[in-house]
């Protein structure tokens, strides 16, 4: 039977106790010489009666039970930091990411099998697109399946690599839509079927009304700008300082920004040379041209004429009919 963390302390606390008093005794001159039989009995007397067994017991009984003292209990749904155990910050987890799914039902899916067909064992997959990416989450089929009322696919889409930490942060981005009390109204891809394949459509510049790769989530509260912003040469307090300066005009302008400054892990170098990416600038560029697709407008900080990036970015915003604003 392993011991208990409140059992280990308790016992800990004995051998302190006894430590302390071991420890005025010397102070006192009043123990008898270190190491003498004497001494030894003492010891074993108060070692075994703190930890709570005969003091009469074999060597062995003594260090197996000290040896069950030094492990750690092993980790389980029942460990607990002292406030909630493992087991019920999971069910938290699920119960309001189920609230989330069920204020976004067009956005969410749920499937029993990964985009390649495997799933851990009684478990299924659900997520969300948001307006920085998908977020999913893993979760038992017994007995939260029916808590998430979303499309069922037979395979979920492709995992784009993102993070625990990235799914929370993507999860963050649909507050927004909350709190001007209804759904976000962006042009987000959505799962579409051909000859038995999910896929995410692709984004467009520009998206008509009754375009099918796009999902209709009601009339904009408020368009969308992007920030293009030189970036070579540049320390990254400067490039902080800019993308704040640049924000806080397309704020005054009634615009909310789209994030186009990657700064998670996925989007490390070494992170990207990990996936097999040559050429990293031209990755950030694809990805920044991606999420160009969600805005209507797109903003150029001074000296973006000098970047390669920035420069073909503007070609792409005036090509597909955003406005283009200058700082």
């Amino acid at each position: 039977m392993n011991v208990t963390d409140e059992e280990r302390q308790a016992i800990a606390g004995k051998l302190r106790y006894r430590a302390s008093i071991w420890q005025t005794a010397y102070d006192y001159g009043a123990c008898p010489e270190p190491y003498s039989a004497g001494l030894m009995r003492v010891l074993r007397d108060e070692v075994t009666d703190a930890i709570g067994i005969d003091r009469l017991s074999p060597p062995d009984r003594i260090l197996e039970r000290l040896a069950k003292l030094a492990e750690t209990a092993p980790v389980t749904g029942e460990t607990s930091d002292g406030y909630h155990t493992f087991d019920e910050l999971y069910h938290h987890r699920a119960v309001l990411f189920s609230v989330i799914v069920a204020k976004f039902p067009d956005l969410s899916w749920k499937s029993r099998q990964h985009a390649d067909g495997t799933m851990y064992d009684g478990m299924f997959i659900v997520g969300i697109d948001t307006p920085a990416g998908p977020a999913t989450y893993h979760y038992d089929v017994e007995p939260y399946w029916d808590m998430f009322p979303c499309l069922e696919l037979d395979r979920a889409p492709e995992w784009d690599g993102h993070t625990p930490d990235d799914a929370i942060e993507r999860i963050a981005s649909l507050r927004g839509s909350v709190l001007r009390g209804c759904r976000k109204s962006y042009a987000v891809s959505r799962l579409v079927l051909s000859d038995g394949d999910i896929t995410r459509a692709p984004h467009c510049g520009k998206r008509p009304s009754d375009h099918p790769a796009y999902l209709s989530l009601g009339e904009q509260n408020m368009k969308k700008a992007m920030i293009s912003q030189p970036m070579a040469g540049k320390t990254d307090e400067e490039i902080v300082e800019d993308r704040e300066r640049a924000v806080a005009a397309l704020t005054a302008m009634g615009y909310e920004v789209v994030n186009t400054y990657f700064s998670d892990k996925w989007y490390s170098d070494e992170a990207m040379k990990g996936r097999g990416v040559v050429q990293v600038p031209l990755c950030y560029l694809a990805k920044s041209l991606e999420n160009m697709s969600l805005c209507h407008a797109a903003y150029f900080v001074k000296g973006w004429e000098d970047a390669r990036g920035c420069r073909i970015e503007h070609e792409a915003a005036e090509a597909y009919g955003l406005e283009v604003i200058h700082e």
